[in-house]
């Protein structure tokens, strides 16, 4: 995801401000973590874009790892950012029914069920940043598709792959079933999340 947007950013930077790509490494893998760092910063001098790496250590507190995880990389982002920087993240259809499907079973009212913004703002403690998520009409499997037929390279992730997370009990258990009776879900959820979205713009106006 993260390559195919470095991709998108290299064919159109002549038309965009100064880029530079930001990786956090958590530590949490080993050798691997830091395998995934050097990917991440050969895949950044390849398009020509300056790359910064963070090595952190993060204290695991109640909210759990994914969201101190979460915490951590974007507070990392905001203190590199400029003023008026805009961070932008490779989040994709695929991620937004991730995020519907686990804010629903949490119990979440409108302002969660609407999913994932392309434009947001988000805090954390002292730290605002804006968002912009490019890719988040685009599904997974599109994007591996123009990634595999474009030639970039990419690497697994084989965290993903498991199911002791809730993301990834979504993602690798749930989900594959909805697919069996529900083919098109993702396009539903995303359609779902628009509407929602436009009905709590309407109001606060």
């Amino acid at each position: 995801d993260s390559n195919m947007l470095l991709h998108w950013l290299h064919t159109y930077r002549e038309q965009l401000p100064p880029i530079t790509a930001i990786h956090v490494n958590h530590q949490w893998h080993g050798e691997d973590s830091f395998t995934w760092a050097n990917f991440a910063k050969n895949s950044a001098q390849r398009y020509g874009f300056d790359f910064i790496n963070y090595d952190v250590l993060i204290d695991i507190d109640q909210k759990g790892a994914e969201a101190c995880g979460r915490e951590a990389r974007y507070i990392k982002f905001a203190e590199t950012m400029q003023g008026n920087g805009l961070l932008v993240v490779a989040h994709h259809r695929s991620d937004q029914a991730e995020t519907i499907m686990y804010r629903l079973l949490r119990g979440s009212g409108t302002l969660g069920l609407g999913g994932m913004r392309d434009l947001t703002v988000l805090k954390f403690g002292e730290h605002e940043l804006s968002v912009c998520r490019p890719l988040l009409s685009i599904s997974k499997s599109q994007l591996y598709d123009a990634g595999k037929s474009l030639g970039i390279p990419w690497m697994e992730d084989y965290t993903n792959h498991g199911v002791e997370e809730a993301r990834n009990q979504i993602r690798n258990a749930i989900f594959p079933i909805v697919s069996e009776y529900f083919p098109h879900y993702e396009q539903t959820f995303a359609r779902s999340a628009q509407l929602i979205q436009e009905n709590d713009q309407l109001a606060l106006e």
